[in-house]
């Protein structure tokens, strides 16, 4: 992908520090704490001796090799080291292959579980190089493989502030992170590198970016306006490109929202008014010409139905969204197809005939080989909204089969290599198992929202961090956001 000089970025360093090491970022009041003073709150940091208070993971299973674990507390210095106990001595079962230091709060100890390690509680011991000693009891479980539940732990890099002001939005199937920086839109690749995206003179933010990374599509809004308009990036040519406005639908009375956009520069979104009443919702597709024009295409409705979401598209034009009778009415979710003569199908995706409930989709994979996708989002019929997705063949545009989550959340993104999707705050939905996967904050960290998988199943996205306690995390402010990064235990 050719893009705009890169402006150098220091994450390829963050990422070196361990496998569960990660970047961040942060937007507080003046008042907050500093990022790196909230961070290390967050860690549970704080001067003195050794003293240990967390891991994570806090179970491993009998034959892991290699399992990072990260453990946390205060008094960790450069030569610290961790064992596992077990009855007040070392544990033969569970060997510490190394101990790196990551801050005087969090260390990463890489350990070996023997096959037939003793399946019970262990204590966490970290000497430092004074000789200090300092034990967590029982803050480690060895279970029987299969048996360790699955989580997708956060972590925090040691030096937060190189990623002030970053918010992640999306990610292309090549690992290019798609969002801002310090309010620009941005893109940030993992080996390090940010490129700053021009913009149109206004506050521009990314929606979503094409699968190889080859277009970024979003929005800016007019200062002190609800006018908004669609904006394609074309990353391979480093240039910004407004997004036509339909004709008799002109920028002021109107507004522009691009949701997705494809490898071919297919864009989708929405025409709305502006002044929030919702009485026009017009789906449209924008199609490029070749000379940097995006020429706007009306998408057709359900039957009955008067207003549509375009809000993704793969490769293949497929393009699904949502229709409705009424603003803010119960809708269907709907695949939109292009046919040979370059007019568009549309196709209810909603079982129910007698449209009970309120169904809308919001991503779409690529086309696997036998013409079949899967389509995520939710539904809420007479219960509430379950994260969903669909297996559609999208050549001949049938409904083959609909999952329903064991609990509520909804589909917004890509799954994983595996298949896993983020449902919301209610974590990972495995639809294989049908199981659901915790996505945890650490002590002090509230409000996890991660965004999308990379390649290799790790989430990016944010979290809230601050000094209130767990249990008021829902109602209460906290001081700081930052990016962060999941990963995958257990399971």
């Amino acid at each position: 992908m050719r893009r705009l000089p890169p402006t150098t970025h220091p994450l390829a360093s963050l990422l070196a520090l361990s496998a569960l090491t990660l970047l961040a970022a942060c937007t507080s009041p003046t008042d907050a704490p500093s990022v790196d003073a909230a961070v290390q709150m967050a860690k549970g940091g704080g001067g003195g001796g050794p003293d240990v208070t967390g891991a994570v993971p806090s179970e491993g299973a009998q034959g892991s090799v290699n399992l990072q674990v990260r453990i946390t507390g205060s008094g960790f210095d450069n030569q610290s080291n961790a064992v596992w106990l077990r009855n007040g001595e070392p544990a033969p079962d569970v060997q510490t292959n190394s101990t790196s230091y990551v801050s005087s709060s969090e260390l990463i100890a890489d350990i070996t579980i023997d096959a037939a390690a003793v399946t019970a509680l262990y204590d966490i011991e970290v000497t430092n190089r004074r000789g200090k000693k300092g034990v967590g009891v029982e803050l480690f479980s060895v279970k029987e493989p299969g048996e360790v539940t699955p989580t997708y732990v956060l972590a925090f890099p040691d030096e937060p502030s190189a990623w002030e002001g970053v918010y992640i939005s999306d990610i292309s199937l090549t690992d290019v992170l798609a969002g801002t920086m310090n309010g620009a839109p941005a893109l940030f690749d993992l080996d390090g590198s940010a490129t700053i995206l021009p913009d149109l003179g206004l506050d521009a933010f990314i929606q979503g970016i094409s699968a190889e990374a080859h277009f970024a599509a979003g929005l800016d809004t007019e200062e002190g306006t609800w006018i908004q308009r669609g904006i394609v990036w074309d990353l391979d040519a480093g240039t910004a490109n407004r997004a036509e406005p339909l004709a008799g639908y002109p920028f002021g009375p109107f507004s522009y929202v691009i949701y997705g956009v494809n490898d071919g520069g297919l864009a989708v979104g929405t025409l709305s008014d502006t002044n929030s009443t919702g009485d026009t919702r017009v789906p449209l597709a924008w199609e490029p010409d070749g000379s940097g024009r995006w020429i706007p295409r009306v998408l057709p409705l359900l039957p009955g139905f008067t207003r549509g979401s375009p809000l993704a598209v793969n490769d293949d034009g497929d393009i699904v969204g949502r229709n409705q009778t009424e603003e803010f009415s119960s809708g269907h979710a709907v695949l939109w197809s292009r046919n040979d003569d370059g007019t568009y199908s549309v196709t209810d995706l909603t079982p129910l005939a007698d449209g009970t409930g309120d169904v809308i989709a919001f991503v779409v994979t690529e086309r696997a080989p036998d013409g079949t996708v899967r389509v995520g989002g939710n539904s809420e019929y007479t219960d509430i909204p379950r994260a969903t997705l669909w297996t559609v063949d999208a050549v001949s545009r049938t409904l083959l089969e609909e999952l329903r989550a064991p609990t509520s959340g909804s589909v917004r993104r890509r799954p994983s290599p595996s298949g896993e999707v983020f449902i919301g705050r209610n974590g990972v939905w495995d639809p294989g198992r049908n199981e659901i996967i915790a996505v945890e904050p650490l002590s002090n960290a509230c409000n996890p929202s991660p965004r999308a998988f990379d390649s290799q199943g790790r989430l990016w996205g944010r979290t809230d961090i601050g000094t209130k306690n767990q249990s008021s995390c829902v109602n209460d402010r906290w001081s700081t956001q930052i990016v962060a990064l999941w990963t995958k235990v257990g399971g």
